[in-house]
């Protein structure tokens, strides 16, 4: 956060704003939808009749700052939501955490509209096939808190106490690589752990992996597990944002009510590396037509659900509401 670039930036918007007159301002993430939807409100104060539209793309009220901040940052997304036309939310779980958890906006402003992607260069991928080589199990994401890698690192400890045929792949950057990679090295795994940076076309990344993980403490709709699955790559997720309802009804428990085969993938309701090991394990041990089964779901329900096209439509239907309103 840094006062004086915010200010600078409240107003560029503003002029911005001021010169092009437009009828709708859709904003996007935490800042850029605080400052956005400040300078539409304030024009629309002077005569100006914007139409003001916000997507959450995940949210920061867990996970992200101390209490204060966060209490301070609710107030003011609160006060937004109400001077908001519409409110956006990719899944049906994120719009009932933001609106009826943190009571933000009021419910009949929010619209229900997944992600777009084009998924045409992860469709076009095979995985490659295995050739006495190791198992590669990845996370993709930034290097940060929030993303939970000490979980996944802690679940890869007692997979290999178990198994020694798997490798580990840290797939993007940031702050907190160095201690993340002390962290590997405390637990005596660095030799199976590769951290690979950030990596430009994931199409190659993808087609390399046995498993993806996500151990996220805070989600919306993770790119990620959309492009694993329009790869055919399984996938085990945490029970964050939207994620219940990516990988799809529950088919059985795998692990005590705490780890449970869905359609399109696992679903670790823990945080307890421990049932994310096991998880893991399960799917390593499943046999090739029950693999085959989940992803061929995952990527039918990526294509059907997360197409550019398909968001384009929703987008100008919205948007013609609201103008003709």
């Amino acid at each position: 956060i840094s006062p004086i670039n915010d200010i600078v930036a409240f107003f560029k918007i503003l002029f911005l704003l001021l010169r092009l007159k437009p009828k709708i301002v859709h904003t996007h993430m935490s800042k850029a939808g605080t400052l956005g939807r400040f300078a539409a409100i304030f024009l629309n104060i002077f005569g100006l009749n914007i139409k003001i539209v916000h997507t959450y793309h995940g949210h920061v009220f867990e996970g992200y700052f101390e209490g204060f901040k966060t209490r301070i940052i609710l107030l003011i997304e609160k006060l937004l939501g109400k001077m908001s036309d519409a409110l956006i939310a990719l899944t049906e779980g994120q719009k009932n955490e933001i609106c009826q958890k943190y009571h933000i906006g009021p419910c009949e402003k929010f619209h229900i509209i997944p992600l777009g992607f084009d998924l045409t260069p992860f469709l076009s991928q095979r995985r490659a096939t295995r050739k006495n080589g190791n198992i590669k199990i990845a996370i993709v994401g930034r290097l940060v808190a929030i993303k939970n890698h000490e979980l996944f690192f802690n679940a890869s400890r007692i997979l290999l106490d178990r198994r020694e045929d798997v490798e580990f792949w840290v797939v993007g950057d940031g702050e907190r690589r160095r201690e993340l990679e002390a962290f590997v090295k405390s637990l005596n795994i660095d030799q199976k752990v590769k951290f690979r940076g950030w990596i430009k076309k994931m199409q190659q990344v993808y087609k390399e992996l046995d498993l993806l993980v996500l151990c996220s403490l805070n989600e919306g709709t993770p790119v990620t597990i959309i492009e694993a699955m329009a790869s055919g790559v399984p996938v085990i997720s945490t029970d964050v944002g939207g994620i219940r309802e990516i990988l799809g009804q529950r088919i059985k428990s795998v692990k005590e009510d705490s780890v449970f085969h869905c359609e399109r993938g696992i679903l670790c309701t823990t945080n307890d590396p421990k049932d994310l090991a096991s998880a893991m394990e399960y799917v390593l041990s499943m046999n090739i037509k029950e693999i085959d089964a989940m992803t061929t779901k995952a990527r039918e329900f990526a294509v059907s659900t997360f197409s550019k096209e398909r968001l384009i439509a929703d987008m100008e239907r919205l948007y013609r509401i609201l103008i003709e309103a």
